[in-house]
């Protein structure tokens, strides 16, 4: 007979919708409780059996899995193809300094989706040395043997920075997160090349922030704000950075994009609805999660055809006003 929510809420002494949050990683229990519910769901079977479950790692989500959205698109990703593939999905956030990965799920599962920003020294060693199989969602650095699924952050700033050139802005002034980080030098790296190839590459400044955080925009913009000149464009290279840099130039009463013209990075749902709404760079997290499940079943199933080099989605421009 299958599991269910109620049969582990007995067992463990919760409620069900505490076993119901708890499964779902929910950030109101605490990991003592999650680690008890996990504990009597494995051993009643609730994921299946041993090599049937995939662990959906989210290093540092905004908020939560359910209020990120990015990680919560490549989810549903993910989600649509685990039933037809056999898995259970079980999703797992983590922080800086979290150590308690290893003794919940290590020995549990047959496979790993891992992501996030940034991604924690000692997961990076512990998913080095693990014989599990994995996908990464972006890569970084020493996990470099490890199947990549990403978007194609290079070609993003590239086709930014050409529709920028194209609207005839003199200047570009990019507002980037750390440069360390990959999915930043990669974003940055193709605004580069696209003014390099047209000998524009003079026109080309960067202000590099300590986080992309909305805040890190607008505070660094408040900086600097005064001394912009009119025919700049500011690239973003998220929108959260872009949704700080409007705040901050509606403070000096800029008119966007009469005097500034501003875009994001990766389309998230509130560019649509701020004023002006944010051009952007559009990705597709949903393929993500649908390719990086697909991937490693075949790493699990030792496919022939097994992708094992780096799959790369292509970006868009959604147009809208700030442009």
């Amino acid at each position: 007979m299958k599991t269910t929510l109620r049969d582990i809420a007995e067992y463990s002494g919760f409620n069900v919708s505490t076993v119901s949050r708890a499964l779902n990683d929910d950030k109101r229990i605490s990991d003592d409780t999650k680690e008890k519910i996990l504990n009597v769901a494995k051993k009643l079977h609730y994921f299946g059996e041993k090599n049937k479950i995939i662990l959906f790692l989210i290093a540092n989500p905004i908020s939560s899995v359910r209020n990120d959205d990015f990680f919560s698109k490549v989810l549903e990703g993910i989600l649509s193809c685990t039933k037809n593939f056999g898995y259970h999905c079980v999703v797992r956030t983590i922080e800086k300094n979290d150590n308690s990965l290893g003794k919940i799920f290590i020995e549990n599962i047959s496979g790993i989706i891992i992501g996030g920003i940034p991604m924690p020294k000692n997961i990076i060693n512990l998913i080095a040395t693990s014989e599990i199989p994995v996908v990464q969602i972006g890569h970084y650095k020493g996990l470099e043997h490890i199947p990549s699924v990403s978007n194609d952050n290079f070609r993003g700033g590239y086709i930014a920075a050409k529709k920028i050139v194209e609207r005839n802005y003199k200047k570009i002034l990019v507002f980037s997160g750390p440069l360390n980080v990959e999915t930043f030098k990669e974003r940055f790296s193709g605004v580069k090349k696209y003014l390099e190839e047209i000998d524009r590459i003079k026109d080309l400044e960067i202000i590099e922030c300590q986080s992309f955080d909305w805040n890190d925009g607008y505070e660094e913009a408040k900086k600097i704000v005064s001394s912009i000149n009119q025919k700049t464009a500011i690239f973003c290279l998220t929108d959260w950075l872009a949704k700080g840099v409007i705040k901050a130039l509606k403070e000096e009463n800029f008119e966007i994009p009469q005097d500034i013209g501003l875009m994001g990075f990766g389309n998230l749902p509130f560019s649509e609805h701020i004023d002006p709404s944010l051009t952007t760079v559009t990705l597709n997290p949903y393929l993500l999660g649908v390719f990086s499940i697909t991937v490693v079943n075949e790493i699990i199933n030792k496919s022939n055809n097994v992708n094992t080099e780096k799959i790369l989605v292509e970006p868009g421009i959604i147009e809208r006003k700030s442009i």
